[in-house]
């Protein structure tokens, strides 16, 4: 089916249908990359439209790295090394049986991790000319972190500093406990400064965020906020 990024949340690797599972013994294949920023400990995919069975997930030297079962239409497969940023891994599902419209395979990054911790990884925002306001949520929190993925999205001007709020639901003591903005490198920026208060942030001092470029924003909370409702609200402020 192709190569896949996964640079966000939920990613869609393509459509089978009958005639083509059919023709290919049952089994499809294809290649899914890693664009979080960060390191890739676990992915889930899901098959609607059909079924399937086994999956497995391969390096590019053939050694395997995880296999799972789709039998109940969701698997998550924890990966016997982390995928490093950039670096992709290949799939192969067998026993593929769709329905008449065929069968749709989806694959999510349900674990990445955040300077060793695992996190849920959010749909990136982007911030534009007109809209340098931006709202994720409300998600469920499921490990004790988040990674979000923002975008400036401006044609020429950078962005210097960002502030945001993070809202849990039903979980009064809610407190952030770090914050650290990562480069397209997959580095977190060394001089970049956290000013948090509650459960709200600023993070100045790190080197500007180009135009048309994209850094990541990872987010340990406390463990008390796993199973809650979360909403986070980001403003990015745009250099003269």
């Amino acid at each position: 089916m192709g190569t896949t990024d996964l640079a966000g949340a939920e990613s869609t690797l393509g459509t089978v249908g009958q005639a083509a599972a059919q023709a290919a013994g049952g089994n499809i294949s294809g290649q899914v990359c890693n664009q979080t920023g960060s390191t890739m400990g676990d992915i889930t995919f899901e098959v609607s439209g059909g079924t399937a069975g086994l999956v497995t997930l391969t390096d590019c030297a053939g050694n395997n790295r995880g296999t799972g079962s789709l039998s109940s239409g969701s698997v998550s497969i924890t990966l016997s090394e982390d995928l490093s940023n950039t670096n992709c891994l290949c799939y192969t599902v067998q026993a593929v049986s769709p329905e008449s419209g065929g069968a749709t395979f989806k694959a999510t990054p349900s674990g990445v991790n955040s300077s060793g911790f695992h996190v849920d990884i959010l749909r990136p925002l982007e911030f534009t000319p007109i809209g340098n306001l931006g709202r994720r949520g409300l998600e469920t929190l499921y490990n004790s972190g988040f990674q979000l993925r923002i975008k400036n999205v401006h044609g020429s001007r950078t962005v210097g500093s960002l502030g945001g709020e993070i809202v849990v639901s039903g979980h009064a003591g809610a407190s952030i406990q770090s914050i650290e903005l990562v480069n397209q490198a997959g580095v977190p920026d060394p001089n970049m400064i956290a000013s948090i208060s509650g459960m709200s942030f600023t993070l100045t001092s790190f080197s500007p965020i180009p135009a048309n470029t994209a850094y990541t924003l990872n987010v340990m909370l406390d463990s008390g906020s796993i199973d809650h409702q979360f909403r986070v609200d980001l403003e990015a402020p745009y250099n003269p």
